[in-house]
């Protein structure tokens, strides 16, 4: 079972979704495109500094959005 099966397995077993990253992965073009799961199925993201407003919208509503560093 490779990596991105594991976690949507995971993730459709879970009660709640946690995810912990740094802002950059989200709006870097050196990150990989590819998701093990969408966006909207998040609950919690935490991450070092804010999102853009953009990148933001790409969550659902109810997402809880946690960033540890403010600007």
């Amino acid at each position: 079972m490779s990596d991105a099966e594991l976690n949507r397995v995971a993730a459709s077993r879970a009660k709640q979704i946690i995810v912990v990253a740094e802002q950059y992965k989200f709006d870097s073009q050196n990150t990989s495109p590819f998701m093990s799961i969408p966006l909207d199925m998040i609950d919690v993201l935490i991450t070092d500094e804010p999102l853009t407003s953009k990148v933001a919208g790409l969550f659902s509503p109810q997402t809880k959005i946690i960033s540890v560093l403010r600007r």
